[in-house]
């Protein structure tokens, strides 16, 4: 393996990094004693590949187990593959005539638990205040239930009250951060002949943006039939709650569920038709829980299963050739991140999947990529030509 070697005093500008503030709990290493967050998705965490020059220092920090790294030797005006490092302990210094190449950092994911679920099922506004770590929060709101119409004069009973809307979402959640919490007041029953029910309040947590609406009350006046619409979610995952029904004179429209929850939001029935005294029922409260240390997998693909980059010892690279009859399938116990794409005799594309010939996982037709990671068991062809893949294969450490 031989790489051009880029002027050292160019790429030096980014070995020096500033002692940065972090929160406890999150994994770092030490780049020439400054601590340096080894989480590519936070805005000041380490970027991978990360270079280091002759005479700098690269130790494991807190909740780090290892630093897979790739050694070069400087060979003039190109660099020579040396050696796969596993750095595993403080105090390794890059030695003269040498260039390493960060990989990826092998962390503990197993860090300090804060689990736990918390929630609001009481009308109001209350403050919630995230851990001492910055840890993946799932979040759920549940709208309140629309009331229910009073019963009319009309030969029927009044009509249901929608149910509350349910929005969930995956949060990181910055450390020691104040968060609102509203849980909305499920709406209350008409009185009175045909007497229309009041919407049900919406819920919502401050900050990460997520809310659900209240059920719409049911009724519109004596003998108008409107049925309560259901609350809507607004998260990353939403459902909107059913809309309230009517039944026959005998008995009260009966009230939708909440979505995702027939208990949380539900909207309350229609008053049942009789003598004049027959309210409609309240609807339901809304609700929200927050659980803190949840395992998200909503934003991961089918290509890499989440939390795999934090478990990987660089193994080899790869630049090999793919057609029709495949050519190249990520091995067992392995991951594989592409770099570039390179086509040849009429190739356009490279598609991959979980079969040979598969293209369930999509497909590619640029030449070079942002970097792409793939999965054991993930397959790659063209319909035509050859295409060849650059790249590296990591082992994933338990």
């Amino acid at each position: 393996m031989k790489s051009i070697l880029i002027k050292i005093t160019f790429l030096s500008a980014i070995f020096f990094f500033s002692k940065i503030a972090f929160p406890q709990c999150k994994p770092f290493i030490l780049i020439d004693g400054n601590a340096i967050i080894a989480d590519e998705n936070d805005p000041d965490g380490l970027r991978l590949p990360t270079w280091l020059k002759a005479a700098q220092t690269l130790n494991v920090g807190q909740y780090v187990y290892s630093i897979s790294v790739i050694e070069f030797t400087i060979n003039g005006t190109a660099l020579d593959y040396s050696a796969n490092l596993k750095i595993p302990t403080d105090g390794t210094t890059v030695p003269s005539g040498k260039v390493w190449k960060i990989e990826a950092v092998h962390k503990n994911i197993a860090l300090p638990s804060f689990s736990g679920a918390y929630t609001y099922s009481i009308p109001g506004a209350f403050t919630f205040v995230s851990p001492a770590c910055s840890l993946m929060a799932k979040v759920q709101v549940w709208g309140a239930g629309g009331g229910g119409q009073a019963e009319n004069s009309c030969g029927r009973g009044g009509s249901g009250g929608g149910g509350g809307g349910y929005s969930e979402g995956f949060y990181l959640m910055p450390p020691n951060t104040s968060y609102t919490v509203t849980v909305g007041t499920g709406g209350t029953g008409g009185s009175v002949w045909g007497g229309a029910g009041t919407a049900g309040g919406s819920s919502s947590v401050s900050v990460v943006g997520i809310s659900s609406t209240g059920g719409g009350g049911g009724g519109g006046g004596n003998c108008v039939y409107t049925l309560g619409a259901g609350g809507t979610g607004s998260g990353q995952l939403n459902f909107t709650g059913q809309s309230g029904a009517t039944t026959g004179a005998a008995a009260g429209g009966k009230g939708g569920d909440g979505a995702n929850d027939n208990t949380a939001g539900a909207g309350g029935s229609g008053g049942s038709y009789g003598a004049g005294t027959n309210n409609g029922l309240a609807g339901s409260d809304g609700r929200v829980v927050i659980t803190i240390g949840a395992s998200s997998t909503s934003a991961t693909t089918s290509i890499i299963s989440s939390g795999g980059r934090d478990r990987l010892q660089f193994n080899q690279g790869i630049n090999t050739g793919v057609t029709s009859s495949c050519g190249y399938v990520v091995p067992a116990g392995k991951e594989f991140r592409l770099d570039a794409v390179f086509y040849s005799g009429g190739a356009s594309y490279v598609y991959f999947g979980p079969t040979c010939g598969s293209n369930t996982y999509g497909s590619i037709n640029s030449q070079v990529p942002s970097s792409l990671w793939f999965k054991a068991g993930t397959y790659f062809y063209t319909g035509s030509g050859t295409v060849y893949l650059n790249g590296l294969e990591f082992n994933i450490e338990p």
